[in-house]
């Protein structure tokens, strides 16, 4: 069971959730009203119409997209500002803005962990985002798209406008293969709930991506890990939502009690569910240095052994 400390972090970014559907998901759309507002213009849009971040990311490798930067056209600014928030912070929008995500993640909470499948320590979810990312960007240069229909931001608004009695269009077949992936199959039965943006968000591996790069600058904010205050309770591991934490190989780490953890940045969505739930206050989020645990002394041979003191005893 969680205590009061993880209780109170959950209630925190489950607030943070919701502050995100109504800036960004119609009827509300506060951040586009405000946005168009300041303009001198009255208009209502959503995360897909306005900042339009999947898109936006698929657009990287066009030089139309760099032309409309250059412009200051402002639909084409909203990807880079979550490139440039992910690198110097980590990818907050994942962790504590984007209510696709966290949709899915509350979900998987109402399935026993029996029911669902762990990735942790099993798949290299990385490497599957990644090549996922590579592949959406590519797509336009051989006159192919991954369309609006394969989008989950799409798809909650049209549920957010359905529950407050906007029009809804009638469900597709491509939107039936992205609700059982996104809420059934990653969320529902996916340990942590985030089967969707581990492996098919290309919005939450570009800011991983910059967030690796930028965590091995010591201004950034990241993920902090602090090997000799670690006492392998794991507790990291059984709340992370994007299993990015898991259990080091026996012998591959010197810590202070047990194997230690091991946490991939390509993967961490920086919501610090495992800083809130460490009792032994081994990990945190700030700027400097991410440490790792020191690797643990390679076993030499018995006779090695002898030849080494054997050596020594001679100096």
């Amino acid at each position: 069971m969680p205590g009061a400390k993880s209780r109170r972090h959950l209630y925190i970014r489950f607030g943070s959730y919701l502050l995100g559907l109504m800036l960004f998901y119609v009827p509300a759309s506060l951040f586009v009203r405000a946005f168009y507002g300041v303009q001198g213009q009255h208009l209502v849009g959503n995360l897909c119409d306005s900042l339009n971040l999947r898109m936006g990311v698929g657009g990287l490798l066009k030089i139309e997209t760099w032309q409309k930067v250059f412009a200051a056209d402002p639909r084409s600014l909203g990807i880079f500002a979550v490139i440039a928030v992910a690198f110097l912070f980590g990818p907050l929008f994942c962790g504590w803005v984007c209510a696709a995500g966290s949709l899915s993640e509350g979900l998987s909470r109402l399935v026993p962990d029996r029911f669902k499948i762990d990735i942790a320590g099993r798949v290299n979810a990385a490497a599957i985002r990644y090549g996922f990312l590579s592949g959406f960007m590519i797509l336009p240069f051989i006159g192919l798209s991954a369309g609006c229909a394969f989008c989950n931001f799409r798809i909650l608004n049209f549920m957010s406008l359905g529950i407050t009695g906007g029009f809804v269009p009638a469900l597709t077949s491509t939107y039936i293969v992205v609700i059982a992936l996104w809420l059934v199959l990653g969320g529902m039965f996916m340990k942590g709930g985030r089967g969707w943006c581990n492996f098919l968000c290309p919005v939450g591996a570009i800011q991983n991506l910059f967030h690796g790069l930028g965590a091995r600058l010591g201004f950034t904010y990241k993920l902090k890990y602090a090997p000799e205050k670690c006492r392998t309770c794991l507790n990291c591991v059984k709340v992370c939502p994007m299993r990015a934490a898991a259990p080091a190989a026996e012998g591959r780490w010197r810590t202070a009690n047990g194997a230690g953890v091991l946490f991939n940045r390509h993967t961490c969505i920086t919501c610090n569910d495992c800083v809130a739930a460490c009792p032994h206050g081994a990990l945190s989020y700030g700027v400097g240095k991410a440490a790792v645990p020191a690797p643990a002394p390679s076993p030499q041979p018995a006779g090695a052994a002898l030849g080494a003191a054997a050596g020594r005893s001679e100096v």
